[in-house]
């Protein structure tokens, strides 16, 4: 999906996503993670200051396991990262359709805030959880969850200056790396991008077994 992925982009934001993208290929086939061919995902970025980190490890890990993937935003000009990474997102948040998603991860860094008062963003993220599809937020981005009312009796993670917003929301902030309640998994931060990632992909793959019914 690395072809996909830049399709659109210039050189140069090319080579800014270089470091992690490239890195996917030479990832040892021990990883243990599972086949994600045909599953489809999108991972919505803020317009500016996203983190880096968090959107690296969750993107590594699916594309290594095979998902499509298709980077969002409410903007299709290029957006940087926090530390300086360059991405042109492929579609707009208000062009996605649910029913063709199977998950949705939405990533953190400190421009993730504009999102919280988003009405486009707001209905995108509780539309995605009724067409249960397996959501994601790391971060700030649950704060986008708690805005969106979908965190009621929810145990939850995230970056802790937000984390008397998500208690206001209904949620308990429970202060780990990740944390899985139902079809939400959220991380605390960059710090916990690559367990996040990883988790992720392991519970997409258990969750669309089970709505194909092809679990055990």
């Amino acid at each position: 999906m690395v072809g996909r992925f830049l399709s659109g982009m210039s050189i140069v934001t090319a080579l800014a996503i270089f470091n992690f993208t490239g890195a996917i290929e030479k990832a040892s086939a021990g990883d243990g993670l599972p086949d994600l061919r045909n599953v489809r995902v999108a991972m919505v970025i803020a317009p500016g200051d996203f983190r880096d980190e968090e959107l690296k490890y969750p993107y590594k890990y699916l594309k290594k396991a095979g998902a499509d993937i298709v980077l969002a935003c409410t903007t299709k000009e290029k957006v940087k990262g926090m530390l300086g990474t360059v991405v042109k997102p492929e579609m707009r948040v208000g062009s996605l359709k649910v029913k063709d998603l199977d998950g949705v991860i939405f990533v953190g860094g400190s421009g993730t805030k504009t999102y919280f008062d988003n009405k486009r963003v707001l209905k995108f993220a509780r539309d995605a959880y009724k067409a249960e599809t397996l959501i994601g937020a790391i971060c700030l981005a649950p704060g986008i969850l708690a805005k969106a009312d979908l965190l009621e009796g929810k145990r939850v993670t995230c970056y802790d200056s937000i984390s008397g917003m998500v208690e206001q929301a209904g949620a308990r902030y429970i202060s780990e790396k990740t944390v899985q309640d139902g079809r939400i998994i959220t991380g605390s931060g960059p710090e916990a991008a690559e367990k996040f990632g990883k988790a992720y992909v392991l519970t997409l793959s258990r969750f669309v077994k089970e709505k194909t019914g092809g679990g055990s």
